[in-house]
């Protein structure tokens, strides 16, 4: 039986309350697929036999979603589910081998991430980016620099689970049918992004989990001083910053713009520099 087959087959019980024995919620029921469904996605997992996963492919795999920009305890969540899987293959005599999840694999609160990269940062990594084997990731740079668009939503493109559409008015917009949190969004493009979406539409079929890790990997060390925290989501929050320090922009238009539902996520990803703090202060003697 392979991975996807298994997890698809009794999803009430792998996820039921370990405690009460009462089925899952609903919401917990639809979370923990959808992280099953991201987990078949990497690699071979969804057709591989559920007793040929080692402890190195678990691995592999919170690596990339570290890639992503999910923090520890996001990826643990993402653990979350894989486990209930392969215990529940082991409790009901699926497979015969211990589980691949590790203790080692659980997430340890990690130290704070650079909340933004500057400008010369940005373009030293799209620089390094354009002449490496996975020159596409200097469009996706580029693209999620200027609209603040996550990882999964740029990959949405190549997928072909998103659209670029053309509004009344003749300007572009990628149509993003769902997102992170389940919302349609619309996101508008400059010059810059446009340029980006269509070279990257040049090359459909481009996108590789292993050229994308081995890649950020080697500009973590060249670009970034060789700092783990460097990862691709911190261009989502670098575009914020911009829109609230050069932009001027408040935090609600910006949480619509990211796709957020909640404000305070959105003051997370803000980082006010002193010009900022100063301009406000100086407004608020009048």
């Amino acid at each position: 039986m392979n991975m996807l087959q298994l997890y698809r087959s009794h999803p009430d019980i792998i996820w039921e309350n370990t405690k009460t024995g009462s089925p899952a919620t609903a919401k917990h029921l639809a979370e923990c697929m959808k992280r099953m469904e991201d987990f078949c996605c990497f690699s071979d997992f969804g057709d591989r036999q559920i007793d040929n996963f080692k402890p190195l492919d678990i691995k592999l795999w919170l690596k990339s979603l570290e890639q992503r920009g999910l923090c520890g305890a996001s990826q643990n969540r993402y653990l979350a589910a894989v486990s209930r899987v392969f215990n529940y293959a082991i409790e009901y005599e699926l497979m015969d081998k211990r589980s691949p999840v590790l203790r080692s694999h659980w997430r340890k609160p990690s130290a704070p991430r650079p909340l933004s990269y500057t400008p010369e940062r940005v373009n030293q990594l799209i620089r390094f980016f354009r002449l490496s084997d996975a020159p596409w990731l200097a469009d996706m740079a580029v693209l999620s620099v200027n609209t603040g668009m996550r990882l999964g939503e740029i990959l949405m493109l190549d997928k072909g689970e998103a659209e670029v559409k053309t509004d009344d008015d003749g300007d572009r917009f990628i149509w993003l049918p769902e997102t992170k949190n389940g919302d349609p969004r619309k996101v508008y493009l400059n010059q810059d992004a446009e340029a980006a979406v269509e070279a990257l539409a040049a090359i459909k079929g481009y996108y590789s989990h292993r050229k994308f890790y081995d890649t950020w990997t080697e500009a973590r060390r060249m670009v970034c001083g060789g700092d783990k925290n460097a990862v691709f989501h911190t261009f989502r929050h670098t575009a914020a910053t911009k829109m609230a320090n050069d932009l001027g922009i408040n935090t609600e238009l910006i949480g619509k713009v990211l796709g957020h539902r909640c404000s305070d996520t959105t003051a997370k990803y803000i980082k006010l520099n002193e010009k900022t703090q100063k301009d406000v202060a100086r407004l608020m003697a009048g």
